[in-house]
């Protein structure tokens, strides 16, 4: 009995000892395989921790942007030359676009010369060959082309010069010399380079001597090559071109001589100031303008005389221009002449109106509320309708209208003073009866002659 019991208590010890030793080994079995899945998990976690750190470090990292080849930072674009051209020169919209394109294009050249310059070997930069858009204005006096030009000249940040053609003779002639516009030129872009360093030298912080005064901060000394160098970019307006071509069935030497010499320079050549110094003209834009009677149409647009006029190299070859002369100045701007509608428009709107600079000057001046009746303003612009002038009529007129006002303005200090239209009709009776044609002046034609 004894023995049995001890069997018994044997066997179950076995049988317990059997099943904690399957339990131990399908244990360590799960153990081992958990081990195997926890390098994968920890390559895990390892490589997306490494990625974080990646990002964090590249966004400490400032990447520097690639440098452009042409900077457009303080170049206008065509849009914003026109709006500046249309708030100045009325009833030109089409002209004032073309304009526009053709000064910015100047403008992006200027830039791509830089480019060129600073990068020889770029091979986008290394074969290209830059072409002035010289540009030709022509319409009848008075359309604005002398006024837009003004208007470019005080907006854009370039030297500006402006000659007229009436005044030059060839050299070994007796009167101006048309190489006076380059001086000028370069003189003009002296004066906006001392202006530019005075506005830097405002800016500029000043210190206090031992005496107390302020001294400011000592700048770089401005020198001629400065002023050749931006000059060497600028515009060259020649205003009145079409008097120095031949009208006339006989050639007149001189005419042709001031032509030749002025081609060669639009072309691009290399001119000995009176300085001494050199100014190379290839990369100054140039502008010509002209009346150019009997070639253009002398009606405004959307009148029913008005016929539009393709002008080629050729007709302007046979108005007298040399046919290399004629192909420099290749892009043309057409003024019309302009309508009753449009000369009422510049009374009214335009910032070089004289009614505009009449009614604020009586109220500044004089403490004058100037009140001109809208009869007076159609007449004024009825009238300067019929003359061959244009706009100048109008300040011509505006101005005769106001002299007998002006002379008498002591009486109407502070008090409102109106125009009515037979106050107009009285005073600008001389221009209603005047139908002037347009012609070259008769010291012009003696001074080739």
């Amino acid at each position: 009995m004894i023995l049995y019991t001890l069997l018994k208590k044997s066997l179950l010890m076995l049988i317990c000892s059997t099943l904690f030793a399957i339990a131990v080994c399908v244990s360590d079995q799960s153990s081992h395989a958990s081990d195997d899945e926890l390098p994968s998990n920890l390559n895990t976690a390892i490589i997306s921790s490494h990625k974080e750190e990646i990002k964090k470090e590249e966004s400490f990292v400032t990447t520097t942007p690639e440098k452009k080849l042409v900077d457009l930072t303080d170049i206008l674009f065509p849009e914003d030359i026109y709006k500046t051209l249309i708030a100045h020169t009325i009833g030109q919209d089409v002209a004032m676009e073309s304009l526009a394109t053709f000064v910015h294009q100047h403008l992006v050249n200027n830039q791509l010369r830089k480019a060129i310059k600073e990068n020889p070997k770029h091979p986008l930069l290394q074969r290209m060959k830059l072409e002035k858009p010289n540009i030709l204005m022509m319409g009848t006096t008075g359309c604005g082309k002398t006024s837009s030009i003004e208007v470019l000249a005080a907006s854009l940040k370039i030297p500006f010069a402006i000659g007229n053609a009436t005044e030059w003779t060839a050299q070994g002639y007796i009167g101006g010399k048309w190489q006076e516009v380059f001086e000028n030129l370069v003189s003009n872009a002296n004066i906006m380079l001392q202006r530019e360093d005075n506005v830097q030298r405002e800016k500029m912080p000043k210190r206090k001597s031992r005496k107390g005064r302020i001294i400011p901060e000592i700048t770089k000394e401005r020198s001629i090559e400065d002023a050749i160098e931006i000059a060497a970019h600028g515009i060259v307006f020649i205003d009145e071109i079409d008097k120095i071509c031949n009208q006339t069935s006989g050639e007149l030497d001189v005419i042709k001589r001031v032509q030749e010499e002025l081609l060669a320079f639009i072309q691009g050549a290399k001119l000995k100031l009176n300085s001494g110094a050199i100014l190379d003209t290839s990369g100054i834009l140039f502008i010509a303008g002209g009346a150019f009677p009997g070639l253009v149409s002398p009606h405004s647009i959307g009148s029913k005389e008005y016929k539009p006029i393709t002008i080629t190299p050729k007709k302007l070859e046979r108005y007298g221009m040399l046919p290399e002369l004629a192909g420099r100045l290749c892009n043309i701007v057409q003024f019309s002449a302009l309508s009753k509608d449009s000369l009422k428009k510049i009374i009214l709107t335009s910032k070089n109106s004289p009614l505009l600079y009449h009614t604020q000057m009586y109220k500044i001046v004089y403490g004058i509320d100037l009140v001109i009746n809208e009869d007076v303003i159609d007449y004024v612009a009825e009238v300067a309708s019929h003359q061959s002038t244009g706009a100048r009529a109008i300040n011509a007129m505006i101005s005769q209208l106001m002299k007998d006002k002006t002379f008498r303005i002591k009486a109407y200090v502070h008090q409102p003073l109106t125009i009515d239209k037979k106050m107009a009709v009285e005073a600008l009776s001389e221009f209603a009866k005047t139908e002037s044609k347009e012609e070259i002046p008769l010291s012009v034609r003696m001074m080739y002659t």
